[in-house]
């Protein structure tokens, strides 16, 4: 039908394309930005919930000296 000319199209083809998703899929370039844009909205909301966290442990710990006060 096509000839040897076209079976060694073919089979570079074959080769080649996964060859090519390897070497895309492992190329640190093309995820480099998504990660790092991922990354920093997840340490923004790390960092608001420990503010949270941090003004809920300083408001726990202010109404414990108030008490540690009184009863002295």
């Amino acid at each position: 039908m096509g000839g040897p000319g076209l079976e060694t199209v073919r089979m570079a083809l074959y080769v080649s394309f996964p060859i090519l998703m390897f070497y895309l899929a492992n190329s640190p370039s093309l995820f480099r930005r998504p990660i790092s844009q991922a990354t920093r909205e997840e340490d923004k909301k790390r960092q608001e919930l420990l503010k949270q966290e941090i003004k809920a442990n300083l408001d726990i710990f202010r109404e414990f000296e108030k008490h540690k006060e009184k009863s002295n």
